[in-house]
Order: C-alpha cells, then sequence, then structure tokens
C-alpha cells in the first residue's frame, strides 16, 4: 500500500496510476450504493462488524469499477474540524472488494484521492490503520490499543455533566492554555461530558462509530482532556460514569487504553495507529487530545 508523509508547507505531488480494473476513478452519485457496498464488504463480514455511515454534502467520496461496471473499491475524504484553522479532514470508507483485493485497488484509490485532494486544495487529513503499523517508514502520530465495555443499563453519577457544543469549546480553550501542545480537532458532531471530582475535572467527547454488531449500536470516546494531576482512580471512575451514561444510546463501547485508569470493567481489543496524510505536527500527544470524527 502507498502512504506518502508531507509537511503542511510543502505538499507531495503523484504521478497518476494505471486502473487495475482498467475502469478510471468516479465521483460518488448515489450514497445508498456506497452504504451497500460498504455493508457487505467492509472488512472480513460476519466476523467485523457492519460499517454503515452517513455521508455529509461536503464528503468527498471516491470509488472504482470493474469491467462489468461494479463497484471495485472506495475511498472517501471526510471533513471533521480545524486545526490551527486548516480544514482537517479523515480518510476513512476505505474498502476493497474481495475480488479486488492485492491487486493494486487500494494504491490505486489512494494515489487518486492524494490527486483529486491536492488539485482542490484539501490535502490535510489524518488516516486509523487499526491492526498492525503501516511500515517502519511512516511513523503515527499516536499509537494505542482499544479497549470496549458492553453496556446494558443506564445509571447516573453526581460527578457527570452533560454539555452543549458550545460550552465543550469554551472549557476546551481553557485547557489549552495549560496545555499548550494539546492536539484539538473539533467539530461540531459530538456528545460532550464533564467529569468533575473535588478540583479535577475530565472533558469527553463521544461519537457514533458507525459501525453495529446484530444492529447494536457502537460508541466511541475520541475526545478526552484531563485537567493536572489526574489519578488512575479518578480516570476509572470517570470512564465507568459516563459508559453507563451511554446506554441506551450505545450498546457497546470503544475507548483508548490510557483512559480507562484502574478501572477493571473493559476488554482489551486490538491496536490503532493515527497517521498523518500529507502533512506532519510537531505536537506530541500524551494522554489529552481530541480528534472528532
Amino acid at each position: 500500500m502507498v502512504f506518502w508523509s508531507s509537511h503542511v508547507s510543502q505538499i507531495i505531488e503523484k504521478t497518476s496510476l494505471p486502473s487495475p480494473t482498467g475502469r478510471p476513478i468516479e465521483l460518488m452519485k448515489d450514497p445508498n450504493e456506497i452504504r451497500t457496498f460498504l455493508t457487505l464488504y467492509f472488512g472480513n463480514p460476519p466476523k467485523t462488524p457492519v460499517l454503515d455511515l452517513t455521508f455529509d454534502p461536503n464528503d468527498h467520496v471516491l470509488l472504482v469499477r470493474d469491467r462489468s461496471k461494479q463497484i471495485a473499491g472506495t475511498i472517501r475524504y471526510h471533513f471533521i474540524g480545524h486545526y490551527h484553522e486548516k480544514p482537517i479532514y479523515v480518510v476513512d470508507a476505505f474498502c476493497i472488494h474481495p475480488t479486488w483485493r492485492k491487486k493494486g485497488v487500494g494504491d490505486y484509490l489512494l494515489t487518486e484521492l492524494h490527486r483529486y485532494a491536492n488539485a482542490r486544495q484539501i490535502p490535510y487529513a489524518l488516516f486509523l490503520k487499526e491492526g498492525a503499523p503501516l511500515s517502519i517508514l511512516h511513523q503515527p502520530v499516536y499509537t494505542g490499543w482499544y479497549r470496549y465495555r458492553e453496556l446494558t443499563e443506564y445509571q447516573s453519577s453526581p460527578f457527570l455533566i452533560d454539555l452543549s457544543i458550545q460550552q465543550a469549546f469554551r472549557i476546551m480553550d481553557v485547557y489549552r492554555t495549560f496545555q499548550p501542545n494539546l492536539i484539538l480537532i473539533r467539530n461540531e458532531r459530538s456528545t460532550w461530558k464533564w467529569f468533575r471530582s473535588d478540583r479535577s475535572s475530565i472533558l469527553i467527547g463521544i461519537q457514533d462509530t458507525h459501525q453495529r454488531i446484530d444492529h447494536k449500536k457502537m460508541g466511541w470516546i475520541t475526545a478526552w482532556i484531563e485537567s493536572p494531576m489526574i489519578t488512575d482512580e479518578l480516570r476509572g471512575e470517570a470512564v465507568d460514569a459516563v459508559a453507563d451514561s451511554l446506554f441506551p444510546t450505545f450498546n457497546y463501547l470503544w475507548i483508548n487504553e490510557r483512559w480507562i485508569g484502574s478501572s477493571t470493567r473493559w476488554k482489551r481489543d486490538g491496536a490503532f495507529h493515527w497517521y498523518t496524510y500529507q502533512w506532519s505536527i510537531d505536537e506530541s500527544i500524551d494522554v489529552s487530545y481530541a480528534m472528532m470524527m
């Protein structure tokens, strides 16, 4: 698989590749056709969850067909927010039909997406790779492990407050004053909780993964921003309080392993790796970050 790294001030140009299927790249015309394709072929069904994406008007979705005009592969540039006033996208809906896997379709889609984004001056994106990392030549900006829980009942916590998007953003700005290198890519599609105990607090953002297991919804904690001096005991209390507050909105919840603290209610899943796509950053990601999708 091809993957490139570069700096914000130096965008790499790529030469077009020949299509392995014999047909050129296309832009999405029918979202339902793409959703059906992803539901059937994303991952390795039925062993993996079903992907059930929604599409925004600002999404850039590319596909390639085979000679019978069936979809051989898809890829999407999905806007997730701004980082230092630059629009940031995420590369997702990257799915190859089983017949066309390991035949160059993935390289072709990534190359054409690269060229498409550069031509429209929207080059900055993130790429989430699950499982093994890409290669030693492409270092991820962050690597972690997933933990998950099945949610079975609702419980409230006196330490947990529901926040509006505007309230969450204001608190983010306060956190940024004492964590200047904190990575904040923020948008308006998230559910926000604020855990407060004594003088400590954690701002937590939750999103729909758009994945389903037997029609059960899977949520994902993608933002976790701590005040100073948070203990593992407090992390464990916070993450369990958030999880208990999300049923029945979600039936499963995934989280970065670093955020579960002392809680023993979470099972370990696989590794994940965040890469920058066509750009790089100098900030380091420690415990706290917010990358909302």
